[in-house]
Formats: C-alpha cells, sequence, structure tokens
C-alpha cells in the first residue's frame, strides 16, 4: 500500500460562532481523484484553503507527501509552522481553479487564456499542473 499523498487527521476550525470542520479526517492516494461536495457553508472552500495555506487550522494535522503543512519538527516534537517552512511546502502545492466546469470537460490552454490567464507562461504552468492531475488533454498545436 502506497502512502498517502494528502492526510487530514482530526482537523477542526471554527469562524466564531460556527464550528464548519469538526474532527475531519481523510486521506487521499497518489492519483486518486477526489471531489468536495456539500452544501453552502459545510466547509469545501475552507479545506482547499488549507491545503493552499491560505486559512489555519484550529485543531488536528494535515500532511502533503508525508510532512506536516501547519507543523513542523523541532526538538523531537510538533510546533506550529513558521513562515519559512510554510514556504518550503507551498512549492509541493498546485492548484488550478476554473469556474464551470464539469469533471468530464476537457480543458485547454485556450480554455485557460480565454479565463483571464494572459501571460503564457502562466498558461503553461497551469495547464502543465492539471495535465499532471489528470485534468486536461495534452497541448494542442
Amino acid at each position: 500500500m502506497t502512502a498517502p499523498i494528502i492526510e487530514i487527521d482530526g482537523v477542526s476550525k471554527s469562524f466564531d460562532p460556527i464550528q464548519v470542520l469538526r474532527e475531519l479526517s481523510f486521506h487521499v492516494g497518489p492519483g486518486e481523484k477526489l471531489a468536495l461536495i456539500g452544501p453552502s457553508g459545510s466547509g469545501k472552500t475552507t479545506i482547499l484553503r488549507f491545503l493552499m495555506t491560505l486559512e489555519t487550522i484550529d485543531a488536528g494535522h494535515i500532511k502533503v507527501d508525508g510532512e506536516h503543512l501547519w507543523h513542523m519538527q523541532r526538538n523531537g516534537g510538533l510546533v506550529p509552522a513558521n513562515e519559512g517552512h510554510l514556504h518550503q511546502m507551498r512549492r509541493k502545492i498546485g492548484m488550478v481553479l476554473v469556474a464551470g466546469r464539469t469533471r468530464d470537460d476537457q480543458i485547454t490552454v485556450a480554455d485557460l487564456t480565454g479565463t483571464g490567464v494572459q501571460d503564457t507562461a502562466i498558461a503553461t504552468l497551469a495547464h502543465r499542473r492539471a495535465e499532471a492531475a489528470g485534468a486536461v488533454t495534452s497541448l494542442e498545436s
């Protein structure tokens, strides 16, 4: 059995006074595709914001590729991550968000440039990341 690429273990988050996530735990294996579904306010975007290090967790642990995202090792224990650790972890994380698509849609660089990504280098990088995730076909000429 291969190690999970994403591990979320006992994660909780509140936006006082509302607790949007309570001890959430799940794993995502390499190559596995996952859909976050649920009603408005159920924490879907919050989970993505955790993974992009845009939102902190209140409790629990998140690992990406076997490394703690919001914590780091120090003196044999775990402490909250500093900005240097978060910066290093961000290098492992890439996300392409494209609104108004279904899972069966195929995305091309032309689609990305048509949705506001004007810089060719950015569009190419976005395409490579989406392609690696299995969300697109190869580049068209």
